[in-house]
């Protein structure tokens, strides 16, 4: 008798389990939209208005003359550029007109986005930067 207690024990633990989770699903009912509206208010929305911001093109990272780093971001269409004059800090959109020249905003100046670049902003004077 017993090798068959633990047996037994055992078929018991096994249903007492199986009868934890014998609950039938939750069937939707018909104002369950009305709540997933309200869980989610922006299920409804037309995004087919909403304009994206360009993609990134490149990264750099520089080393300016003064020994510290300068991240920057090139925007599709080379017409605008993120930098950041630390990493992880927010950067500044720096603009330029007619898809040449200096890029410009937020007291900030860049030009050059190559293997050189020339940037200055009011915590840096002009320097020359290299990748």
């Amino acid at each position: 008798m017993k090798p068959a207690l633990p047996t037994l024990a055992c078929a018991i633990c096994a249903l007492a389990l199986a009868a934890c989770n014998s609950e039938q699903p939750r069937q939707p009912a018909a104002n369950d939209a009305a709540a997933d509206a309200e869980a989610n208010p922006n299920a409804n929305v037309d995004l087919s208005k909403v304009e994206l911001p360009p993609p990134v093109v490149r990264s750099l990272a520089f080393r300016c003359t003064d020994g510290n780093e300068l991240f920057v971001e090139v925007l599709e269409g080379e017409k605008a550029v993120l930098v950041r004059d630390k990493a992880g800090e927010p950067p500044a959109k720096l603009t330029r007109e007619g898809g040449s020249g200096a890029f410009t905003g937020d007291d900030r100046t860049l030009s050059g986005i190559g293997d050189v670049a020339t940037y200055s902003s009011p915590d840096r004077p002009n320097q020359r930067c290299g990748q």
